[in-house]
């Protein structure tokens, strides 16, 4: 079920909250549990911004939580920024909101 126009701000919050989370996640999980390689549940949580979340904040923050966390990960394991790779990953983030966003228009979701 897609969140309407007058979604509680709990449940926007509850969003927003697992999606930061999710995030946070994927800089411990790489910082501190490197032998869990390629485990990072954001993608879902780009999806699911896009499909729960209304408006612009669908697309702001999952773009955000990522831009965050790989500036933190390049930082922490001393990798560049920005190269191909992480605009590749970028590329397949905003399709993941995008897909969210046109699963929300179908009414029976």
């Amino acid at each position: 079920m897609t969140l309407s126009r007058k979604s509680s701000r709990w449940q926007i919050a509850a969003i927003v909250g697992l999606i930061v989370a999710v995030a946070l996640f994927r800089v411990f999980r790489a910082t501190l549990l490197p032998g869990l390689p390629n485990f990072s549940p954001l993608m879902a949580a780009a999806f699911c911004g896009g499909l729960f979340l209304p408006g612009a904040l669908a697309w702001t923050l999952p773009i955000a939580a990522i831009a965050i966390s790989d500036l933190v990960l390049s930082r922490a394991l001393g990798y560049p920024f920005f190269d191909i790779g992480q605009m590749a990953g970028w590329v397949f983030l905003v399709a993941a909101v995008a897909a969210g966003r046109w699963a929300a228009r179908w009414k029976h979701l």
